[in-house]
C-alpha cells in the first residue's frame, strides 16, 4: 500500500526562512576580523514574519561560528521553547584575491541554511531532505519554462 502522494512530497525551499553566507557578509552580520551580534528580520508583504538573534564571531578564520537564538514550538508538546544553535564558518580562496565563507554543517561547506516550518534548526537542504519547486514541474511546465526563456 503507498502512502498518500502529498505525505511523500519533500517540503520547498521556498517556504523556509534561509540564511545565505554571502547576504550576511552584505549585511555586514558576519564580518571578517570582528564580532558582531543584533537581530535578523524576515519579512512578507511588508510584515515581520520570524526574527533570529544572533551574534558572530570571525576574529579567527579557524574558529569563526554564527550563534543563533529563537523561539519554535516544540513538535511534540505544542510548548513554546528557545533554540540556541551554534553555526561553525570556515572559508576557501578560490584565487582572484576573493575568500569565500560558508557554514559547515554535517561535515560539508554550504553557502545556504534554511528553517523549515515548524522546524528547530537551520540546516541544510541536504540535511533536511528539501527540494526546490521547480523540481516539482511537469514535463509540460518545464517545456513551457524553457520556451518562454527564448
Amino acid at each position: 500500500m503507498h502512502a498518500p502522494v502529498n505525505q511523500c512530497r519533500k517540503q520547498l525551499v521556498e517556504n523556509c526562512l534561509s540564511l545565505d553566507t554571502e547576504l550576511l557578509l552584505q549585511r555586514r552580520i558576519i564580518v571578517p576580523g570582528v564580532r558582531t551580534s543584533g537581530t535578523l528580520y524576515w519579512t512578507s508583504a511588508g510584515e515581520r514574519i520570524a526574527s533570529v538573534d544572533y551574534e558572530s564571531e570571525m576574529i579567527h578564520p579557524a574558529a569563526s561560528w554564527l550563534r543563533l537564538r529563537f523561539p519554535t514550538t516544540d513538535p511534540d508538546t505544542g510548548q513554546s521553547r528557545y533554540v540556541d544553535q551554534f553555526v561553525p564558518l570556515t572559508s576557501t580562496d578560490p584565487g582572484f584575491g576573493e575568500i569565500r565563507y560558508w557554514f559547515v554543517d554535517d561535515g560539508r561547506r554550504v553557502r545556504l541554511l534554511y528553517l523549515p516550518p515548524g522546524g528547530d534548526q537551520f540546516r541544510s537542504r541536504h540535511v533536511h531532505g528539501l527540494a526546490y519547486a521547480s523540481q516539482r514541474l511537469t514535463r509540460r511546465e518545464r517545456d513551457a519554462r524553457r520556451r518562454a526563456r527564448i
